[in-house]
């Protein structure tokens, strides 16, 4: 239930987050105590406290919020609530991956190979944390070293279709085209999107011209 509001009226932005973010919560007993029309300033949770190395409600709501404020476009501001919800429970791998992704977003490669890096420490087996790291990676131009993220991310999940074309890009930028386009051939096996699969069709065709070419 929400307590007192500040006097100064909340804008229909922080409305419709706060609307979002109690429906996403599914009910838990939370409290705001102060809203500035722009962050939540204060929160409690009701309920007792919780094991050791177990996510409280608080640390749920930090991060669900800047999921909220992601959806509404407001990704700075997203950025920092992620970075809270890392600081209050940095056991967490989904939360460092939200961080993760927002920081690359915001151009902050470096950070978000960071964030990815601490998330597949603490599992090591997670297809978006270690999806995640190779795109990271492919991005910084680090193509050797994403190669290896996307192997272990198809291991993970042989279903994933983005892992699948990360490794197929990578192949091809570091010379190594002949897997690159057998790696493209299991994209189009498994892709979902009509678009992405016109376009890597249009690539295919264009990298075997440029091989008929050379021979």
């Amino acid at each position: 239930m929400l307590q007192k509001l500040k006097l100064r009226r909340p804008s229909p932005a922080m409305i419709v987050a706060l609307v979002a973010l109690v429906a996403a919560l599914g009910g838990t007993a939370y409290a705001a105590g102060q809203i500035n029309g722009n962050s939540i300033m204060k929160q409690s949770i009701g309920g007792g406290k919780l094991k050791k190395q177990t996510l409280t409600g608080y640390q749920v709501n930090v991060n669900k919020l800047g999921e909220v404020l992601v959806r509404m476009g407001r990704v700075d501001e997203a950025a920092g609530r992620f970075a809270r919800a890392v600081a209050l429970q940095p056991m967490e791998p989904a939360y460092r991956i939200n961080l993760a992704r927002v920081a690359g977003e915001l151009g902050q490669t470096d950070r978000s190979i960071d964030q990815f890096r601490e998330a597949v420490r603490l599992r090591p087996q997670d297809y978006d944390a270690l999806n995640g790291l190779g795109l990271a990676l492919q991005k910084k131009g680090q193509d050797v070293a994403a190669i290896a993220e996307f192997t272990k991310a198809r291991k993970a999940n042989s279903a994933g279709p983005e892992a699948v074309l990360g490794l197929a890009t990578s192949l091809e930028k570091v010379g190594r085209i002949d897997e690159a386009v057998e790696v493209f051939h299991e994209y189009l096996e498994i892709a979902t999107s009509t678009a992405e699969i016109a376009r890597v069709k249009a690539h295919l065709a264009l990298l075997s011209r440029d091989r008929s070419q050379v021979k």
